[in-house]
């Protein structure tokens, strides 16, 4: 049928679904459906988008099977006229469970007549309860009250004033009290901004602008109940619901969802005005060099120090360790200033006084005269010419800046450069390299995350720390060696470093093990004068001297001696009285208890009885 043959009249419905439940129990999908008249949109519209799981059992009704769901369901509803928007326009999201409606988490109503929002808003989110209305323009005027529920006190309600579209006045108030919030480097006065008006469809951007900027407000009365950052979570949460009405009235996961059928009018973003705070062109240009020089900067930094041959060498080679110390240092300093650049080429930055925003950070980016840094098992000091400190934030300062950083990194990469490319020629060497440094530090990060993780034990807090001073002390006597000597040293220390990569696991297995023979040895008896059960302990003697002597002095010795030579022979002693003591609770233990008794009280002589015992009987 060729394009425009077809005249829509009447109902329409349009559904798409991605998944089916019959092959992934997931519903996922959309419906649009309204009428039409002669391919115009006209009339009550509704878009339906929705995320659901099929639960429950199969329930019959009359000749179907249905099944309940449960999941996220989106709606956008409105009225259309002639293609144009006219009348109520409603957004919302909930939640259903088992096919009943359980949490609206989004809601929001608004009027427009023939494509522009008249009237009032009003809406809710979670904690937040909105109203607020528009000019014949469709512009925000007056008071919108954003009314924020606390948990343990009273409401909160924000107040922003616009005058019709211009956000003048910003307030909190609390039990009939306003207290006035200042933006720094946000416009928020008529009278400044008169002629130098942006009328500004919104978007993300203005939203982003608005979070820009510095939150002043005097909270002296208001102890306890605003504290650091509480206002800016306030303010962004109403951000929140009004960037999804405001900027995205059509919008669902980024696309136009009246568009998806042909038949209507764009419904705009609604407009705002605001002072623009427009960046020259040279500033334009030097903010894209500066965000280009920060980050290849960064990457020639990183790339430095993650090089194996750079890590390894710095402990034996002078200018490596200074090399080193200088670019954590350039490193620190450099994820400092990050988040200015990203302002400043992001182009919210334009909608807010820049300058003052950057001037109130009070960052500035200062070096130290002398550099620390550890050489051949030793602290040292040297003087490093680092480029002036950075304290003022205009755009060309800080491409000059860069500049002086850049040139210095890219001096030292080509000084190091013979050293590590006689290593790097070694290619056996790195690629065994990388995986002992990748090595080392996952054992480390076991060792460091334990808490988080359901192995946890006594016996892991135990030997966290003196596992990782073995690690580094190993690492670094491996470091100060000739090339030659670390390409035969390696594979051991290879080797090594996997036993230690198993600890962590025999640890959580050994915990275990203790525990298995204490409850063995462990036994529960009537008390017919107390009606209770009590415990005993099977075998007090010899339990007592396993567990009060034999056991802290091998894992003692394990811990004073934690080195690969002796690891495996230590693990081998504890695994083998673990495995004695098992066989000893099922054995007759008068005579070894005997023994113990008479032989000096010496953990050696101890051990020595109880695993002769074991070979003299086997």
């Amino acid at each position: 049928m060729l394009e425009g043959d077809t005249v829509k009249n009447g109902n329409f419905r349009f559904q798409q679904f991605i998944e089916h439940y019959q092959d992934s129990d997931t519903i996922h999908g959309f419906v649009l459906d309204g009428p039409f008249t002669r391919n115009v949109k006209n009339g009550a519209w509704r878009f339906v988008s929705r995320d659901f799981t099929v639960s429950g059992n199969p329930q019959a009704l009359d000749a179907r099977v249905v099944y309940n769901v449960t999941g996220e369901e989106s709606l956008l509803k409105t009225t259309f006229k002639s293609g144009t928007v006219d009348g109520r326009y409603e957004l919302l999201d909930r939640k259903l469970v088992d096919s009943d409606a359980a949490d609206t988490t989004y809601y929001a109503q608004l009027s427009y007549q023939m494509g522009q929002p008249r009237g009032t808003l009003q809406g809710f989110a979670p904690q937040l309860q909105t109203q607020g209305q528009f000019d014949e323009e469709g512009f925000p005027h007056g008071d919108w009250r954003f009314t924020h529920a606390q948990d343990s006190a009273a409401d909160i309600i924000e107040i922003r004033r616009y005058d019709h579209g211009f956000f003048s006045k910003h307030f909190y108030e609390i039990d009939q009290e306003r207290y006035e919030i200042s933006h720094i480097g946000f416009d928020t006065l008529v009278r400044s901004g008169q002629g130098l008006l942006t009328r500004l469809p919104v978007t993300s951007t203005y939203f982003r602008a608005l979070e820009y900027t510095e939150l002043v407000m005097d909270t002296t009365a208001l102890t306890g109940l605003f504290t650091d950052g509480n206002l800016q979570i306030l303010l962004s949460r109403s951000n929140q619901f009004m960037e999804r009405v405001l900027a995205n009235p059509a919008s669902y996961r980024g696309k136009n969802v009246w568009q998806r059928v042909e038949g209507s009018k764009i419904i705009n973003p609604i407009r705002i005005k605001i002072r623009k705070f427009p960046f020259s062109d040279e500033e334009k240009r030097l903010n894209i060099a500066n965000e280009k020089l920060l980050r290849e900067t960064r990457l020639i930094i990183a790339n430095f120090l993650d090089n194996p041959a750079v890590q390894t060498g710095r402990f034996s080679q002078l200018e490596l360790a200074r090399s080193f110390a200088a670019f954590r240092i350039y490193e620190s300093r450099l994820t400092a200033l990050a988040p200015s650049i990203a302002f400043l080429v992001d182009e919210a930055a334009e909608y807010v006084d820049h300058h003052a925003i950057l001037n109130r950070k009070k960052l500035a980016l200062r070096y130290p005269d002398t550099i620390s840094y550890e050489y051949k098992n030793a602290n040292a000091t040297y003087s490093y010419a680092f480029p002036s400190s950075l304290t003022n934030y205009d755009v060309a300062a800080i491409n000059q800046h860069l500049t002086e950083v850049f040139d210095d990194v890219q001096r030292v990469v080509q000084t190091s450069g013979a050293f590590l490319s006689n290593v790097m020629a070694q290619g056996e060497l790195t690629g065994k390299e990388e995986r002992l440094i990748d090595l080392r530090d996952s054992v480390i990060q076991l060792f460091s995350d334990q808490e988080l993780t359901e192995t946890f034990t006594t016996l892991h807090q135990r030997f966290s720390e003196p596992t990782n001073l073995a690690l580094e002390s190993t690492f670094r006597d491996y470091s100060l060696l000739s090339v030659q000597d670390r390409l035969l040293a390696i594979d051991s220390l290879l080797s090594c470093y996997q036993t230690y990569a198993g600890l962590h696991a025999t640890l959580a297995n050994l915990q275990q093990r203790i525990d298995e023979l204490d409850a063995e040895y462990t036994r529960s008896i009537w008390n017919a004068y107390t009606y209770t059960y009590m415990e005993e302990r099977v075998k007090e003697r010899l339990y007592t001297i396993y567990n009060d002597q034999l056991m802290p002095y091998l894992l003692t010795a394990l811990e004073q001696n934690l080195n690969c030579d002796t690891l495996s022979a230590s693990l081998t002693r504890i695994y083998s009285l673990l495995d004695r003591m098992m066989e000893l609770r099922m054995e007759d233990t008068r005579q070894l208890e005997r023994q113990l008794r008479r032989a000096p009280k010496d953990p050696e002589r101890y051990l020595e009885i109880i695993i002769n015992n074991a070979v003299n009987e086997g």
